[in-house]
């Protein structure tokens, strides 16, 4: 008789596995999207880091990135020849340059920021309850890769100075956000949030 438990991956295995064909996924349906706009998976990626970050340094973009700065100064060429980013020396370094979108350049990044209407839809198969629960948990697994030094530290609401864990009124709303002094539910944690101020 089959035993499973002898067949069957560690749970932490299996959803390695499972996130590993969601990001293929994820790849592929950004791959089709950047191409219909004329953009190469790297310089999309490179427009959404200016337009989630503001003005940047190339060396920030080439951490954010996870990639070297020459070739981060490559993959811009293009994107200023087409006048989607402006490079500015910074006023305090000459040397330094920061990288801007153009007014263009905004225009494009809004629509490839968005995220695929397909995997929007995938993630809404999920029971509505459920949803808060797996963000939160994929939020911590962002986190442990981050801590990890695998990815740049990324804004998360649980890295932050003014996240308040458990200071929450209740328990749907069990954190609070001091910045704004309002409690958080799992499904108002940002992956990605503007005020981010690194704790």
């Amino acid at each position: 008789m089959t035993d499973f438990d002898d067949l069957t991956a560690a749970p932490s295995e299996q959803i390695a596995d499972a996130l590993e064909r969601l990001a293929a996924a994820c790849r592929a349906v950004a791959r089709d999207r950047d191409a219909a706009a004329g953009l190469a998976p790297l310089q999309a990626q490179l427009l959404t880091l200016l337009a989630r970050r503001g003005p940047s340094r190339v060396g920030a973009l080439a951490h954010l990135a996870g990639l070297r700065q020459p070739t981060v100064s490559d993959a811009l060429r293009p994107l200023e020849a087409r006048g989607l980013i402006l490079r500015q020396p910074l006023a305090d370094d000459g040397r330094a340059v920061a990288v801007s979108l153009t007014a263009a350049g905004a225009t494009l990044a809004a629509v490839i920021t968005r995220p695929p209407a397909a995997l929007v839809d995938a993630a809404a198969t999920l029971p509505s309850d459920r949803a808060p629960e797996l963000l939160g948990d994929l939020i911590t697994m962002i986190h442990a890769l981050q801590q990890a030094g695998v990815i740049a530290p990324q804004r998360l609401c649980v890295t932050c100075a003014h996240f308040r864990r458990n200071a929450g009124p209740d328990t749907v709303r069990p954190h609070v956000c001091a910045l704004v002094g309002a409690p958080l539910g799992l499904r108002h944690l940002r992956v990605d949030c503007p005020e981010h101020l690194a704790a």
